[in-house]
């Protein structure tokens, strides 16, 4: 995927601190609404594909107790307000 959104290096997980000091959220708990947080741009977003070819969208709002659902056109309208680019890519196997 790396190559795809042209990243330097390989694309994983984030360490604790860093979920924490970009997106306010843990491990577990990583969601795109996190976004709100990056006040400094430094979280590249890319949304699925096929995840985007749904209607609606489900997911958790910055905490795994919970979730919420949103359009996908107002999840990239939301992107968007955070001030990010809302890269959508083929990346699911699908």
């Amino acid at each position: 995927i790396h190559h795809l959104i042209g990243a330097a290096g390989r694309v994983s997980f984030g360490k604790p601190e860093m979920l924490m000091e970009l997106l306010g959220v843990i491990p577990g708990a990583v969601t795109v609404f996190g976004l709100i947080n990056d006040t400094t741009g430094r979280v590249k977003v890319v949304l699925d594909q096929e995840l985007m070819s749904h209607e609606v969208i489900n997911g958790h709002p910055l905490t795994n107790e919970a979730t919420t659902t949103i359009a996908a056109a107002d999840l990239v309208r939301f992107v968007e307000a955070t001030g990010h680019d809302a890269v959508i890519l083929k990346v699911s196997l699908s």
